[in-house]
C-alpha cells in the first residue's frame, strides 16, 4: 500500500511539474507578444514622450529593450526561414528591426539586408535601397540552438524568484499587488468553504434519512434550479433587489469596497456578506445534489439491507453510513470549487467591487497591464493545478480500491 501511495503521488508531482511547465510556455509566448507596447508603457509612465524628444526617447527604449533581455532569442532553440538571421530581436532599434522583418517576410536574405542597413544614409528608406536585391523563397528551414541565453529561461528564472517585474499602470511590483488581492480572496474563499461545506451537512443530514420524503425532494428541485442559475445573474439580482428601496429592500447597504488603504480585511467584512450569500447559496445546491446522488446509490448497495436488518434506524444509517460514504466522492469537486475561487471570481468580485484576484485581473485587462496578467495567469495555472492534484491524491487516499487505477 505505501508503495502504491508513493507511485500515486509520484505521478502527481511529474503530472502537476509538466502542466505547469506547459502553462509556463503558453503564458509566456502570450507575454512575449507585447514586449514592445510594455516599454512603451514604461516609456509613457516615466514621462518619456516619442514626440518630444526622440532621442532620448529611442537611447531609453534601447536600454530598457536589453534590460528586459528582449535582445535575446525567445527559446531555447529556434527553427527559421533560410533567409532569416539566428535572432533577429538583436537589433534594439525598434525603427530597424519592424523594417528588417518585413523585408525578411517578403524573401530577401538577411545578410543583403544587414549589408544594406551599414550602407545606409541618413533619412534614407531602408525599402527603397532593397529593391535592386534578389528575393528567394526557400522550403527548407535552418535550425539554431540559442542555449541558457533566451527570453523564456531568464523569464522562468525571475518568476521562481517571485520577480514578476513591474505593473504598467502604477510601478508597483506585480507579485506586491497580487499579494494584497490574494489576501481578500483568500478570506473570501475561507468564508465561503467554511459556511457551505456546515450549512450542507446539517442540510444533508435532515434529508438523507429518508429521501422520499417531501422535505427531500423540494430541496432537491431548489438545488436543480439553483445550479442552472448563473452566478453573475443571481449576484445582479442581489445587487438590484437587496440593496436599494427602489426596487425591493434594502438590507444591504453600501455594497462595494472603495477604499482599502491601510484598512484590514476585517474592517469590511460585512461587505462581504450579500456576495457571500450568493456563492454560498450556489455552492450547498452543487454540494447537496452531487452528494445526494452518490448516497442514492449507497441505499441500494447490500449492506443497507443488512444494517436494517438488524434494527439500525434510517437516521443512523444516513448518518453514520451514507453521508460518510457519500462525501468521498465529492472531495474532487470541493477541491476544484475552491481552486476556482482562489484563482479569482472575476464576475463576483467586479459586480460586488470586491478588489481580489478576479477584479485584479478585470482592471489588468482593462489597462492593459500585461505583467501583472500574466502574473496572474501564472499564479492561477498554479494553485488550480495544486488544488485538483490534492484532491485527486485525497480522493484515490480515502478511496484504496481505486489506487491502482
Amino acid at each position: 500500500m505505501l508503495s502504491m501511495r508513493g507511485s500515486l503521488l509520484l505521478s502527481r508531482i511529474t503530472s502537476f511539474a509538466f502542466t505547469v511547465l506547459l502553462a509556463s510556455l503558453v503564458i509566456f509566448l502570450f507575454l512575449s507578444t507585447t514586449n514592445e507596447q510594455r516599454i512603451e508603457q514604461v516609456l509613457v509612465l516615466n514621462g518619456q514622450q516619442e514626440s518630444v524628444d526622440y532621442e532620448k526617447y529611442l537611447t531609453e527604449y534601447e536600454r530598457l529593450y536589453r534590460k528586459n533581455n528582449f535582445d535575446k532569442a525567445l527559446f531555447f532553440f529556434s527553427i527559421l526561414p533560410k533567409n532569416y538571421p539566428s535572432n533577429v530581436r538583436e537589433i534594439t532599434n525598434p525603427d530597424v528591426r519592424n523594417s528588417v522583418k518585413k523585408l525578411l517576410n517578403k524573401g530577401y536574405d538577411y545578410r543583403d539586408i544587414k549589408e544594406t542597413i551599414n550602407k545606409l544614409p541618413d533619412g534614407v528608406d531602408l525599402n527603397s535601397l532593397m529593391l535592386n536585391k534578389q528575393v528567394e523563397f526557400s522550403y527548407f528551414p535552418k535550425f539554431y540552438w540559442h542555449g541558457f541565453e533566451n527570453q523564456y529561461w531568464y523569464w522562468i528564472k525571475d518568476i521562481s524568484s517571485g520577480n514578476f517585474n513591474l505593473s504598467s499602470k502604477d510601478g508597483l511590483p506585480v507579485l506586491e499587488k497580487i499579494g494584497k488581492a490574494m489576501s481578500w480572496t483568500l478570506t473570501f474563499v475561507a468564508l465561503n468553504v467554511i459556511f457551505s461545506l456546515v450549512l450542507s451537512y446539517f442540510l444533508l443530514l435532515s434529508q438523507l434519512s429518508n429521501l422520499n420524503s417531501w422535505w427531500s425532494k423540494i430541496t432537491d428541485n431548489i438545488s436543480l434550479l439553483l445550479m442552472s442559475i448563473p452566478a453573475f445573474w443571481l449576484a445582479t439580482l442581489a445587487v438590484i433587489y437587496l440593496t436599494n428601496d427602489y426596487y425591493g429592500i434594502g438590507i444591504f447597504k453600501g455594497i462595494g469596497i472603495w477604499n482599502n488603504h491601510g484598512d484590514s480585511v476585517f474592517y469590511y467584512l460585512p461587505k462581504l456578506i450579500l456576495p457571500l450569500l450568493v456563492v454560498v447559496i450556489l455552492d450547498i445546491a452543487v454540494i447537496t445534489k452531487i452528494v445526494k446522488d452518490v448516497a442514492i446509490d449507497e441505499y441500494k448497495k447490500p449492506y443497507i439491507m443488512t444494517l436494517r436488518s438488524k434494527g439500525v434506524g434510517n437516521a443512523i444509517i444516513g448518518k453514520q453510513h451514507i453521508l460518510k460514504n457519500s462525501i468521498i466522492p465529492t472531495i474532487t469537486v470541493i477541491t476544484g470549487s475552491v481552486a476556482h475561487a482562489l484563482t479569482g471570481s472575476l464576475l463576483i468580485e467586479v459586480i460586488f467591487n470586491i478588489p481580489g484576484m478576479g477584479r485584479l485581473m478585470y482592471d489588468s485587462i482593462l489597462n492593459h497591464d500585461f505583467n501583472t496578467l500574466t502574473g496572474i495567469l501564472f499564479i492561477s495555472v498554479v494553485i488550480t493545478v495544486f488544488f485538483y492534484s490534492l484532491g485527486d491524491v485525497l480522493y484515490r487516499l480515502a478511496n484504496p480500491k481505486i489506487l491502482i487505477q
